[in-house]
This record gives C-alpha cells, sequence and structure tokens, in this order.
C-alpha cells in the first residue's frame, strides 16, 4: 500500500512538473506575414514617399507661379487697356493736335506726323499733353504743368507712339485721325520680357 501511494504521488509530481512546463508560451515560427520590416525596407520605402512627396510639392508650386504670373499678365493688360481708353475718350473732341517735342516743350516739325508725345485742345478748351517717361516707363498727363502718371505701379510700357494725320486745327477740311501704338509688360522680374502690342485709331468729332 505505501509501495502504490508513493507512486501515486510520483506521477502527480510528474504531472504538475509537465503541467507547469506548458504553462510557458510556445514559441512558433514566425511567418512572412507576422515579421516586421527591416531597416532596408524602411529605408526604400522612406526613399519612394520623399520623392512622390517632392513630385507632388513641385506640381502645386509650379502652379501656383504660374497662375500668379497670368494673374499679373491680365492686370498689366487690363490697365493698358484702360489708359488707352481715357486717351481715345479725350481724343475724340480734341482739337490743335500736334506732336509735341519734349526736349524743346514745342510742337514738332509740321512735317513730323509721329512721335512719344502728343499734345491738343480737350473740350473745355484746356491744353493736354500726353507723352512717354522713358526712365519711369509709365505713360503721362500733363495739364497746366501738373503731370501725372496715368499707367499703374504693375505696368512697364516700353514704347508709345502717335500717329497724326490732320491736326484738327479751326478750318481744317477733314478730322483729325490719330493712331496709337503701345508696348507694355508686367513689372514682375520674371514677366518682363513677355511684351503686349496695343494698337488703336481715334478719329475726332469736331469737324
Amino acid at each position: 500500500m505505501r509501495t502504490d501511494a508513493k507512486n501515486t504521488n510520483e506521477m502527480r509530481i510528474t504531472r504538475r512538473t509537465k503541467n507547469s512546463f506548458y504553462a510557458f508560451p510556445r514559441r512558433y515560427p514566425r511567418t512572412f506575414a507576422s515579421r516586421g520590416f527591416t531597416v532596408a525596407e524602411l529605408l526604400v520605402a522612406m526613399g519612394i514617399f520623399t520623392i512622390v512627396i517632392g513630385l507632388v510639392v513641385g506640381i502645386f508650386v509650379g502652379g501656383f507661379r504660374a497662375q500668379r504670373s497670368l494673374v499679373a499678365l491680365m492686370a498689366a493688360n487690363d490697365n493698358a487697356s484702360l489708359t488707352l481708353e481715357q486717351m481715345m475718350r479725350e481724343l475724340r473732341t480734341g482739337t490743335q493736335f500736334c506732336i509735341w517735342d519734349v526736349s524743346t516743350s514745342s510742337c514738332a516739325n509740321p512735317a513730323s506726323v509721329s512721335g512719344s508725345a502728343l499734345q491738343f485742345k480737350n473740350a473745355d478748351d484746356t491744353t493736354v499733353t500726353y507723352q512717354l517717361n522713358f526712365s519711369a516707363s509709365t505713360i503721362e498727363r500733363v495739364v497746366n504743368g501738373r503731370t501725372l502718371a496715368i499707367t499703374g505701379n504693375a505696368v512697364r510700357v516700353s514704347h508709345l507712339q502717335f500717329y497724326l494725320l490732320h491736326d484738327g486745327s479751326v478750318g481744317s477740311q477733314w478730322p483729325p485721325r490719330i493712331t496709337i501704338t503701345l508696348s507694355v509688360s508686367s513689372t514682375a522680374v520674371n514677366l518682363q520680357d513677355i511684351v503686349t502690342q496695343l494698337q488703336t485709331t481715334v478719329s475726332g468729332r469736331n469737324i
């Protein structure tokens, strides 16, 4: 009886020892889906991500710059168109036109039919001069000795020419006809090479 009890106790101890052994978690072999990334894989992924982000940012910045350039060009062209419209409204009712010589402050030789400055009398019988300021690249309106730039700061005027046919003087048989040519660009550094050519012709209404 004692021997059987001893054997029974030894079997219990053995079972407990086996149970305590299997109480620890078993280690299974790691599969491809469960293992992590290596350093090389992380570096490759980061490199691809950086390249993609750089391309996206470059496209975004390029589009933003193109939009700004387009807005600047439109602003310059709109301002030049408004300037031409302002001159045309006043020239239509003007008389006694002459190509103005800025250097001598007098009308140029009658044989001269073109120049960068034009003087006339408007509907209020006030002497008005439109001229190009070469140093400032602006169009100026001179009235009673007062000079006012009529083009905006965003516009660069590189060329202004008046072509006069008939001066519209008192007793003249033909109405005056003035052709204006204009070259403008934006003052932005990267847009100064993009020049817009404008031309219009005005016929006087005073016959």
